[in-house]
């Protein structure tokens, strides 16, 4: 067998000089094959609610108090949530909403959403504590509340409703032509936006507010007088419309129009005066 001389002149093996780094990244091998091979700490806690058949709900299996008080907070910040939201789109509706038109109500929704606070992270964080250092995911705990507690209303569910009066008024706003052709371009335009949806909507009311008083409120609808006589209907009035009347906006700018023609009618005939004047 072939040797070589170390530094002192003394024979070794070619074994003997394999460089070390060999060793060195046969072990880091091992170590990186033994670290893919074990699973997260996350995996190896114990599922949530090991016993909870979906499909068969039962209290005492799906939903113990550990699930219960976590979930009854998630419901509180879904709230604080849908108030601020509504809130924040019920400013907007102070504002010009052009009937129809969904570029205003989209903005208007998109910037309110912002205000919304994560939920579901402090929830499944509550869960996997308060359970028992278990795991469950984001998904699962939102069902696991759904099973438990009553779901909230959606945001934006009242300001989405033909107002608040008797079911009879709200029929009474549907059945005006022009509502229901305003309505269809809202649910063209507002890409299935709730709140967008909403104030959109309402600016097909303000859009012809005086008429609607007239139809379902007044009485002037023959459908609705019908209704009312089978139904309670004391309480409709502007207010359960939710609507604003533009009729003063308008007349404001058709007076201030009116006015500024007849100034330049007055001072146009005042010119021409005086030049037959300097003529003659």
């Amino acid at each position: 067998m072939l040797s070589t001389l170390r530094n002192d002149d003394a024979p070794v093996s070619r074994a003997d000089a394999r460089p070390r780094g060999v060793f060195v990244l046969a072990l880091l091998g091992i170590a990186c094959g033994l670290a893919v091979l074990t699973p997260p700490v996350s995996a190896q806690r114990a599922p949530c609610l090991p016993f909870c058949d979906p499909m068969k709900p039962n209290d005492v299996d799906c939903c113990p108090t550990c699930v219960t008080s976590a979930c009854q907070e998630f419901r509180d910040c879904q709230l604080d949530n849908r108030t601020a939201v509504e809130d924040c789109v019920d400013d907007c509706l102070d504002g010009t909403v052009q009937p129809g038109n969904c570029n205003f109500a989209l903005n208007c929704s998109r910037r309110c959403t912002q205000l919304n606070l994560n939920c579901a992270r402090p929830l499944q964080e509550s869960l996997e504590i308060g359970c028992g250092d278990c795991r469950i995911g984001r998904g699962a705990a939102r069902r696991a509340c759904n099973r438990c507690l009553e779901k909230d209303p959606p945001v934006c569910d009242d300001l989405l409703s033909d107002g608040t009066g008797s079911k009879c008024q709200k029929q009474c706003i549907r059945r005006v032509p022009w509502i229901a052709e305003c309505y269809r371009k809202c649910d063209d335009r507002c890409a299935n936006d709730r709140c967008a949806l909403a104030v959109c909507r309402r600016g097909c009311r303000n859009s012809i507010c005086n008429n609607l008083v007239g139809k379902c409120v007044d009485g002037d609808d023959v459908e609705y007088q019908r209704c009312c006589r089978a139904n309670d209907c004391s309480e409709d009035s502007l207010e359960t419309l939710a609507c604003a009347s533009t009729t003063s906006t308008t007349s404001s700018t058709s007076s201030s129009s009116t006015a500024q023609t007849t100034s330049t009618t007055t001072r146009t005939t005042s010119s021409t005066t005086s030049t037959l004047r300097t003529t003659l």
